[in-house]
């Protein structure tokens, strides 16, 4: 239907076109004189809002960051289950559940008492109990 309503648009369908009128994001272009939000950060809170807030173009947001450049590589590379529940609400979850390792057990090591140059494990419990999450606890890099 939306080929006889748009005509035809060749690429991923997933990724929208940029809402209009939206200022070039270079080193030394001005800033806007006004927002409608103004996000302080890039941690998992700002981006989350900043994802929400995208599926709106009539809302000017603005993300603010104290890095003054890109980050070269991640700062952490686990994913709770909390954000994986964040990832499926957004309709990426399973593209991210493919790419990672999961965690489904922690170990716990400590020196081997009886020969202090080695270590053994002393435990080893469940990552993430059953009745938490249907998402797994995952890493990625």
């Amino acid at each position: 239907m939306q080929f006889y309503k748009d005509g035809f648009r060749g690429g991923n369908p997933d990724v929208k076109q940029a809402a209009p009128n939206r200022r070039n994001r270079g080193t030394n272009e001005p800033l806007p004189e006004k927002v409608d939000v103004l996000i302080a950060g890039t941690g998992p809170a700002g981006l989350c809002l900043a994802a929400q807030l995208a599926q709106f173009p009539d809302i000017d947001t603005m993300i603010v960051e104290r890095m003054p450049t890109n980050i070269i590589k991640g700062k952490a590379d686990g994913i709770n289950t909390r954000t994986m529940e964040m990832f499926q609400a957004f309709g990426f979850a399973d593209k991210v559940k493919r790419e990672t390792y999961w965690v489904n057990q922690t170990n716990f090591w400590m020196p081997d008492p009886a020969n202090p140059q080695h270590i053994r494990r002393v435990g080893r419990v469940q990552d993430v109990a059953d009745d938490s999450s249907e998402m797994p606890h995952i890493l990625i890099n």
